[in-house]
């Protein structure tokens, strides 16, 4: 890997499994460029037909925001419950 390409993960979370995918990407890639040429990209946006929210290591971002080496895409579903309702059922 030169030190024009960055490593960076991106991360597809369904109820029952979790998809990873690990691309090198060139120095100054946004969100959206990388997100392009991933397989898991489309997956999710087949299943998800909202608009789509998008982080990096637990923080939303931008499709414009550049990426740094080692960062983490992670494309978010919606909840299905109020996690705070679901805790207090549990009690």
């Amino acid at each position: 890997m030169s030190q024009e390409n960055l490593k960076i993960k991106i991360v597809y979370a369904r109820e029952e499994v979790q998809y990873e995918q690990n691309l090198i990407v060139p120095q100054g890639c946004t969100v959206s460029a990388a997100l392009n040429a991933s397989p898991l990209w489309q997956q999710y946006q087949e299943e998800q037909h909202l608009t789509p929210v998008i982080g990096i290591f637990g923080k939303i971002v931008s499709l414009q925001q550049k990426l740094k080496a080692g960062d983490r895409i992670e494309l978010y579903r919606p909840l299905l419950y109020d996690p705070k309702l679901k805790r207090r059922l549990r009690l």
